[in-house]
């Protein structure tokens, strides 16, 4: 289960890999347990990612494809995830 990002000419997996888990890291060293919805953060620095069945949200530094935060925990399936203009997050939860 990876996060893709569009590159010219193509798509490209940012993490993950097919198989579910949990972990940090860079690349196909980060897993996740169905990742379904994203948003950029303001700045364009982030990406917070909804790991649905691990029940978080999960920040992955751009420039770095780094998966090293975990934003919030102790959601029940998550779902979706859009961003106010000032920076606050909203998710759909379940």
């Amino acid at each position: 289960m990876g996060t893709y990002r569009e590159l010219p000419g193509g798509v490209s997996s940012l993490a993950g890999t097919a198989n579910q888990g949990f972990s940090d890291g860079v690349g196909t060293v980060a897993t996740f347990n169905e990742p379904c919805a994203a948003a950029v953060t303001n700045d364009g620095r982030s990406l917070l990612v909804i790991d649905r069945f691990n029940q978080r949200i999960r920040v992955v530094d751009i420039a770095t494809g780094d998966f090293s935060t975990t934003l919030a925990t102790g959601f029940n399936n998550p779902s979706d995830i859009a961003l106010s203009p000032d920076g606050v997050a909203f998710v759909s939860d379940t």
